[in-house]
């Protein structure tokens, strides 16, 4: 079981990992039970990299629409643009995210 992050790959890769890091918070915030099962038995963690804002905004749809929880993160120093991503482990969300790549893999 992985719990997946996505960031933004138009980001510096100092910014894509602090990014990374506060979606990551955002989930433990809001959804603990999950976090806490997945840190007991698995505790493997993906960061995946997408080109940009547009990106996550698709993913985020996707994963409404499959009922796929997730948490966001929107910076306030980049006027509260969506940076990153935290998607729960599972099946649903592997395949949903199966075509992306590492973070700082991305060629554009």
């Amino acid at each position: 079981m992985k719990l997946y992050v996505v960031v933004r790959e138009d980001l510096s890769p100092g910014a894509q990992m602090a990014q990374s890091l506060h979606a990551f918070r955002e989930f433990v915030e809001h959804h603990q039970e999950i976090e806490r099962e997945w840190y007991s038995t698995s505790n493997t963690i993906v960061i995946l990299g997408v080109p940009g804002e547009a990106d996550l905004y698709g993913l985020a749809r996707t994963a409404t629409e499959a009922g796929i929880k997730y948490s966001s993160f929107r910076e306030p120093d980049l006027e509260d643009e969506l940076t990153a991503l935290a998607f729960e482990p599972g099946e649903k969300t592997s395949e949903m995210l199966k075509y992306l790549k590492l973070a700082g893999q991305f060629t554009g």
